[in-house]
């Protein structure tokens, strides 16, 4: 069966299931590989090198001028991140976002923290959450 591009990232953002052994998703595999290849890259520059932010602006194809990301840094789809301004991300973060994640201004984000959604959440919806668990 022909499947349209994009079809699978409609899949996960309806909650899914997606299945890896149908054809669709050879789309989402490859930005997978493209995202993992790029962090190993990011993640094998010195930390006081500033060029490390090249294949994150790569990564999330916009310029990263007012985000700030440390390495070591993971993330398995960076075509489904987006970014406000004046985000940190300190460093061993994992993003795994297949579902989406949005950074709203001003998101800090502390060291290890791992993130893994399957539906499309914003921080404002993160920051909700973790208040009312915490009452």
């Amino acid at each position: 069966m022909d499947y349209k591009k994009g079809y699978v990232y409609e899949l996960m953002d309806n909650g899914g299931p997606t299945d890896c052994r149908e054809s669709y998703f050879t789309e989402a595999a490859e930005e997978m590989m493209r995202a993992r290849t790029l962090c190993f890259k990011a993640n094998n520059v010195s930390p006081d090198d500033p060029s490390y932010v090249k294949y994150l602006e790569e990564l999330f194809s916009r310029p990263l001028d007012d985000v700030r990301i440390l390495t070591p840094f993971t993330c398995d789809f960076g075509n489904r991140v987006t970014f406000g301004k004046g985000v940190f991300i300190n460093h061993s973060a994992i993003l795994s976002a297949s579902g989406g994640i949005e950074f709203e201004d001003g998101v800090m984000l502390a060291p290890g923290v791992k993130i893994a959604l399957l539906t499309t959440i914003s921080t404002q919806d993160i920051l909700y959450t973790l208040t009312a668990k915490l009452r």
